[in-house]
């Protein structure tokens, strides 16, 4: 990307180009003599649809997915966080409709008057409780997904929190990276 090999010319000067909201901006850094690390973009190691059994739903995540790589390579970061929760509460909330004896059988599934609440009713931080209790996820993805939901909320309701929760969710993705994977039910 040409705004790469520019913060290599700019960090001997103490400069660098970043994206806010969506435009780059001329932002004063550290002098850097060291060439900038670039990250790849992540790379699924399965297709939606091996884990999403609707063909509609499907779809549309994998839509949802090509807004969050625009988003990520536009600098609209915020808005990636905000759709990669989208798809993980779809993922979830499919893997679960199509397990729903195994789901319901889950200790955090939600209840009322000692039933299931219908899947439709489940919220994100249900979905993920009972994706890991059913061992569709493991635990490093539980803990990454509540921080992405986390993250989400706190972007939408309480944007003051979000420094502190930003370096949490920062050392999470880190640490999951390459790490943990989706399993479709048995």
């Amino acid at each position: 990307m040409a705004a790469d090999k520019l913060n290599e010319l700019l960090g001997p000067e103490g400069l660098r180009i970043d994206h806010v909201r969506g435009r780059p901006e001329l932002t004063e850094v550290e002098p850097s003599f060291t060439p900038a690390v670039k990250q790849e973009p992540a790379v699924l190691k399965t297709d939606i649809a091996d884990v999403v059994r609707d063909p509609e739903l499907a779809e549309l995540l994998r839509q949802r997915l090509d807004e969050v790589q625009a988003c990520r390579t536009s600098g609209a970061h915020l808005s990636a966080v905000i759709m990669l929760g989208s798809v993980l509460e779809g993922v979830l909330f499919d893997v679960a409709r199509n397990d729903m004896a195994r789901a319901c059988q889950s200790r955090p599934v939600p209840k009322k008057d000692g039933r299931p609440l219908p899947v439709e009713d489940w919220k994100l931080t249900n979905l993920i409780e009972i994706a890991h209790d059913c061992g569709w996820i493991e635990l490093d993805i539980k803990k990454f997904s509540h921080e992405l939901r986390d993250y989400r909320i706190i972007s939408v309701r309480l944007p003051p929190l979000l420094v502190v929760r930003q370096r949490v969710f920062t050392r999470e993705l880190r640490q999951v990276q390459g790490e943990g994977n989706l399993r479709a039910p048995r």
